[in-house]
């Protein structure tokens, strides 16, 4: 095993306890707001209550992965069911309605810094392990989407755990060749999978390390154990669903790749908010050593960057990056005897501490102001039992009604000619809806044009409030 890195060093030490001091304090400054997100009493970003809703259906025991083409509800789910399925435990013993969603979230967001520190102690000594998850739990996205009804912080943290089971193995600080650590590394990658196939990342970076390294059983073991449990439900669900399991989760991926959708988000946030920690991790992948399983790693993570080019990204897809990238920057950095602290410590104190003053800049998280609190709760009283039609899908949802539409979904869908939005039309002709809510802003495209044309001919307005309007049926 690796002795403990830079603690004792005379030159840094007090330094990276300035560093860990600041974080700390930026952490405080942003407490508010993430405790504002977590008990927020209405949506804090689009998508919450869509994801609550798929939990509900499992609840219900209503079918996750309808065929939309024949008709409503009219959802996208576009993922396998483990995080729908741990939804629905959750809310029998969670207080409602956000709290399911929004703590397996803080969760994970939590855990991915404790395993980045916990990984750190041993090979770098508390202060630089604490530097480094201190700037994930300070991240302005890791922030985000730790306080939201959202899968990509649990899934992290679920990955990273397997990572960490191999990497400790191999690394020598456990037993190595365990065929145990193989198995039990592969099964979490494997429930991972079940939560999103970006997962696939860890799969991919393990099967070229160990087929590098020649360790054919290792791979199998890992194989067997990660791709058994997603090929058992891939099986289950499509016979259960008629095949729509995978048409619903696979038709994602086919909605359209534009490079200047990726370049928006590289030339957005990721140099604006990261453009530090890139900096540190260029020059820790020139000059560094890194660990060749982190390397494959690494590696992958990158190339899952591309995923921004994909129409209904976020800035969830570059959170992977950034995880396993502090984990470089770590390696690179404070690994006894290569890292560049060692050979450089003033000018990695400044770094570190420039790097931390920098995450001081973006504003805190999003946090629904007490006036758009008491629209939204008062908007949700117009919907008494019933079927509706609300492009803000919390509304619906805050007054326990199903949830009909998912625009976020569907519109790439509609774009790229994967959905024909005939069967909502011939819903909306048929007056299905006791009421249709639309945002008040003429000509907006959040419904396809031959579906909101529909709702003009068969619907007329009864309210206009907190920049919406409401239609209800004619005749």
């Amino acid at each position: 095993m690796d002795k403990p890195g830079l603690s004792g060093y005379g030159k840094l030490s007090r330094s990276l306890w300035a560093v860990v001091l600041l974080l700390l304090l930026l952490w405080c400054s942003r407490f508010p707001a993430l405790m504002g997100r977590l008990q927020s009493p209405v949506q804090v970003q689009q998508e919450e209550a869509i994801n609550l809703e798929f939990g509900r259906i499992f609840t219900r025991g209503d079918n996750l992965y309808p065929d939309i083409r024949q008709g409503g509800p009219y959802l996208h789910p576009s993922y396998p069911p483990l995080y729908p399925f741990l939804l629905s435990l959750w809310m029998k013993f969670l207080p409602g309605p956000w709290l399911p969603g929004r703590l397996p979230a803080f969760f994970g967001y939590l855990a991915c810094g404790i395993l980045l520190a916990a990984w750190g102690w041993r090979r770098w000594g508390w202060a630089p392990s604490l530097v480094m998850a201190g700037f994930l739990w300070v991240l302005p996205t890791w922030l985000a989407w730790g306080s939201m009804a959202r899968m990509d912080c649990l899934l992290c943290a679920v990955n990273f755990l397997a990572f960490w089971v191999i990497w400790r193995m191999e690394a020598g600080t456990s037993p190595r060749n365990s065929n145990r650590h193989w198995l039990m590394g592969g099964l979490l990658n494997g429930l991972a999978l079940l939560l999103k196939p970006t997962a696939g990342s860890l799969t991919l970076a393990m099967s070229g390390y160990a087929l590098g390294r020649r360790q054919g059983k290792a791979l199998a073991l890992f194989l067997a154990s990660s791709l058994a449990p997603l090929l058992l439900v891939t099986v289950y669900f499509q016979w259960k669903t008629g095949g729509m399991y995978l048409t619903q989760t696979i038709r994602w991926a086919a909605t359209g790749f534009h490079a200047d959708l990726l370049w928006g988000y590289v030339k957005g946030s990721l140099l604006s908010e990261y453009g530090s920690i890139l900096a540190g991790l260029f020059l820790v992948l020139a000059m560094g050593e890194i660990p060749p399983l982190l390397k494959w790693q690494m590696a992958f993570a990158t190339l899952g960057l591309l995923t921004l080019a994909r129409e209904g990204a976020a800035e969830n897809y570059y959170m992977e990056f950034t995880l396993y990238g502090l984990l470089v920057l770590g390696e690179g950095f404070f690994r006894a005897g290569t890292g560049l602290a060692e050979k450089f410590p003033r000018t990695a104190a400044l770094y570190l501490a420039f790097t931390a003053a920098s995450f001081f800049l973006p504003a805190s998280p999003r946090v629904p102001d007490a006036a758009e609190v008491s629209q939204k709760l008062e908007s949700a009283r117009l919907y008494t039992a019933g079927d509706y039609l609300a492009l803000d899908p919390d509304l619906p949802y805050l007054a326990g009604q199903k949830i009909w539409y998912q625009y976020s979904g569907l519109i790439p869908l509609y774009t790229n000619w994967l959905w024909n939005p005939e069967p909502l039309v011939r819903d909306i002709r048929d007056k299905k809806f006791k009421s249709v809510e639309l945002y008040d802003i003429p000509h907006q495209y959040l419904l396809p044009a031959k579906t909101e044309e529909a709702i003009w001919q068969n619907y007329h307005v009864t309210l206009r409030k907190y920049g919406r309007v409401w239609l209800e049926p004619n005749g």
